[in-house]
């Protein structure tokens, strides 16, 4: 319980830390940053949430002796899509070649190759789980 504490006081001085910089900064505009954070609160718990929800559903009902394996491909490939998403899109990049993340050369995969990885490692950890079952 002592761990609890100290860790959750740790982290409040953290916060209390990054907001004090944050609004000492003549660069951060405060109000953008909360308009930013509505958004997003409300982007994850009206669209996100319910969405997430509804697919786990509907595989725990149609699904049937394959719904592990699909629950973690999807993850797995939403996860990836999430992170890679803003790197296929560029935003705030000129006119380059869109899969060029930056100009040492460095080339992003395609998202088609990215999903299929994702799927197969989703199958092979289902797989994996399941065998030790």
């Amino acid at each position: 319980m002592k761990r609890r504490w100290l860790l959750g006081g740790a982290g409040c001085l953290l916060m209390g830390y990054a907001v004090l910089g944050a609004l000492a900064d003549p660069d951060v505009n405060p109000p953008g940053h909360l308009a930013f954070l509505a958004a997003v609160l409300v982007g994850h718990d009206a669209v996100l949430m319910p969405l997430a929800i509804g697919v786990g559903v509907l595989l725990g009902r149609f699904a049937g002796r394959v719904r592990t394996v699909l629950q973690a491909a999807l993850f797995v490939s939403a996860v990836i899509t999430f992170i890679t998403l803003p790197l296929v899109l560029g935003p705030g990049r000129g006119p380059r070649q869109p899969w060029r993340s930056d100009d040492s050369g460095v080339r992003l995969r395609p998202p088609a190759e990215v999903r299929q990885d994702a799927s197969f490692s989703a199958w092979s950890i289902a797989n994996a789980s399941s065998a030790n079952v």
